[in-house]
């Protein structure tokens, strides 16, 4: 998905487009869920792995587990550091999911890595000295007497070459390269601020699902039938949500966000 640029800018000094696809927020979020998938690292994430019965599904029945494992982000983000900040998971819910140290660790991370979530745009070179030494770019040297054409050509190859360009199935050439933090789709506050606490509550108390919808603010009360037995409303939609929060953490390990498939 496409995200609409949050902030563009043109700096005349160093002849530069600055952009970042993404709000505060997002990165926020983003942090978020970074930090509950270092401080498991190692740890097994267990999901309820349910009976067949024919054509259907009955009761689950013993789970199936997946460790998380961090494979992204290596020499990027400093996780060292994100583990030794402490754990705002349980103060989340003391302080009524107003922690100021998990504010605090948020807004030391969107400072320090903000630059993460830009796009990278083309640099001017005036002179050897004004080179950057960034794996994300490659330098080309373009003769000021070539013609628009041959120059157009000639940065075709060079983009299929050093790029690792291939067609799509429509035929169009793409970018075969997968950058360290991969956002799947754009981030809906209100759905994910639920997601949030809807872990959270799972993961620090003993309340019952209905009690837990009722908190975070699904639609509690009445009943409905689902694979011949009763399911009172809200019930489902938090079953629904720790799960997608739990696939969401494996998946920010892989450097994918925010993704609630395996």
């Amino acid at each position: 998905m496409t995200l609409e640029t949050k902030w563009t800018k043109f700096d005349e000094k160093k002849q530069t487009i600055s952009k970042i696809n993404y709000g505060k927020k997002d990165i926020w979020c983003f942090f978020q869920w970074l930090k509950v998938a270092v401080d498991l690292e190692g740890k097994n994430i267990e999901f309820q792995k349910p009976k067949r019965k024919g054509g259907g599904y009955g009761t689950a029945t013993g789970t199936i587990k997946h460790k998380v494992k961090i494979t992204a982000f290596k020499g990027i983000i400093d996780l060292k550091e994100i583990k030794e900040f402490s754990s705002f998971i349980k103060e989340e819910e003391k302080f009524k999911f107003k922690s100021k140290q998990k504010f605090k660790y948020l807004d030391k991370m969107f400072s320090k890595y903000r630059h993460l979530f830009g796009d990278f745009t083309l640099r001017f070179v005036k002179s050897p000295k004004d080179l950057i030494n960034d794996e994300n770019y490659f330098t080309v040297q373009i003769p000021k007497s070539k013609n628009n054409v041959d120059i157009d050509k000639e940065l075709s190859i060079i983009k299929k070459e050093f790029l690792g360009m291939k067609k799509d199935k429509e035929g169009k050439w793409i970018v075969d390269k997968k950058r360290p933090i991969n956002f799947h789709r754009g981030i809906k506050s209100d759905e994910m601020n639920r997601l949030w606490k809807v872990y959270v509550l799972k993961e620090t108390t003993d309340l019952q699902n209905q009690v837990i919808a009722k908190r975070v603010g699904y639609k509690t009360g009445s009943s409905y039938k689902m694979k011949n037995q009763n399911q009172t409303a809200g019930v489902r939609q938090v079953q629904i949500a720790y799960n997608s929060a739990k696939r969401m953490i494996l998946n920010i390990a892989k450097g994918d966000f925010p993704k609630n498939k395996i």
